[in-house]
């Protein structure tokens, strides 16, 4: 099931964009969290991320986490927004043994809700990752357009 009035709104965003092999992913996942540790700063969100699949078997991935206070100094290659709002986006959850072959298949899963409600997908698919220790799950969301508001 969609939600269809969701939306992604965090204060002093941290990200960072990596472009690797698909067998490197979880290597670029791991640089990001042990840069963001190294910032020693209190968080205020769980991480998320976009990720599109390119060419030769290559994927570009872009992490995200909200801290509570702002930056002034970050490592090289991190980026730094003071807001970051995206909306209205269509979201659905995913758990279960197999988070990564169902957050690859998002966009499917997605298809015919858009076609359903005639909505057009202008984001890329975001994946936020939520839980704790024991039951962990992750929330898949795109921004969209109504495709009326296309003809306009």
């Amino acid at each position: 099931m969609c939600n269809l009035n969701d939306f992604m709104r965090y204060a002093n965003v941290v990200s960072k964009s990596y472009s690797v092999p698909q067998d490197k992913l979880e290597l670029a996942m791991t640089d990001f969290f042990e840069q963001t540790a190294k910032l020693n700063r209190q968080l205020a969100s769980m991480p998320f991320y976009s990720l599109e699949e390119l060419p030769d078997n290559q994927v570009f991935i872009k992490m995200y986490l909200s801290l509570q206070y702002p930056l002034e100094d970050l490592p090289q290659g991190m980026h730094f927004d003071s807001y970051f709002n995206i909306g209205p986006m269509v979201s659905c959850a995913v758990y279960g043994d197999d988070m990564e072959a169902q957050g690859a298949n998002s966009y499917n899963r997605f298809q015919p809700f858009f076609e359903q409600n005639k909505l057009i997908p202008v984001t890329p698919v975001f994946t936020v990752l939520r839980g704790d220790s024991d039951f962990s799950y992750a929330i898949l969301k795109i921004g969209y357009v109504t495709a009326q508001e296309t003809q306009d």
